[in-house]
């Protein structure tokens, strides 16, 4: 699917789960897709990432469906309002954290 269309597609969501039991480094990818689709994000996994700290996520347990359960619960009881507001912060996040310089930058000094 051209990412355009998965873009399109994913605005359809109401939320998105990221579940990882193993992860062990890097910042997965569709993490970046979610963002842009601008809707929140239960985050299960063991990895730290920033995006936690991004005002888009909630927090899960990995291995407890309960408190998967629970993150969706929290997510669906959520007023339009603060929808908007993840919407909105999302987008902030990417402009400030996984734009094209930004992420150059981090290339070099990873690379020195």
């Amino acid at each position: 699917m051209p990412k355009q269309d998965l873009i399109d597609f994913l605005k359809n969501a109401s939320a998105f789960i990221l579940i990882e039991k193993r992860a062990s480094y890097g910042f997965p990818n569709k993490i970046i897709d979610y963002l842009t689709a601008g809707k929140p994000i239960i985050y299960a996994s063991p990895v730290r990432h920033e995006v936690l700290n991004s005002g888009c996520c909630i927090e899960a347990s990995n291995d407890d469906p309960r408190s998967i359960a629970s993150a969706v619960r929290t997510i669906t009881s959520m007023p339009e309002y603060k929808l908007g507001e993840i919407k909105s912060t999302a987008k902030e996040f990417l402009r400030k954290h996984h734009n094209i310089q930004t992420l150059a930058q981090r290339l070099i000094e990873h690379i020195r």
